[in-house]
């Protein structure tokens, strides 16, 4: 929700799993090769410390920036989203969690759903559950 609706970046990242990290990070960087090196910056080392919980690097505040911008916001505050009450398990450390629009008088009706927001979610020890990759479909 930091991402969606609060528009908080850093606080994402830190629920992002490092997989999602670096396919995000890369996609970012593709374009601007030619320019990163032009201003002598190793993608590696831009991809590695984008890895990191806590992301200690100059380019972070651009990156955030245009994520930020790009991305469309969910309606509403986060009072008005709930997340469903029985996940998929997909295997042991994998789940679909969807990100659900509650409706006006906080209860669906039997077949009713508003909007929907599905997430992978993978179980790494210690950290606990973090974001791995954003679906499509519900």
């Amino acid at each position: 929700m930091a991402y969606w609706i609060e528009r908080d970046m850093r606080s994402a990242w830190r629920v992002t799993h490092p997989t999602l990290r670096r396919c995000w990070t890369q996609s970012w960087l593709m374009p601007l090769l030619d320019q990163g090196y032009a201003a002598m910056y190793d993608p590696d080392v831009v991809l590695e410390a984008f890895a990191e919980d806590e992301v200690d690097h100059v380019l972070w505040r651009e990156f955030a920036r245009r994520q930020i911008k790009r991305s469309i916001p969910l309606a509403g505050d986060q009072e008005s989203w709930g997340i469903e009450a029985n996940p998929d398990l997909m295997a042991p450390d994998l789940m679909r969690v969807r990100l659900l629009s509650i409706p006006a008088g906080g209860a669906f009706r039997s077949g009713e759903m508003d909007a929907s927001v599905p997430l992978l979610m993978q179980y790494d020890v210690g950290p606990g559950w973090r974001l791995l990759n954003f679906l499509r479909s519900a």
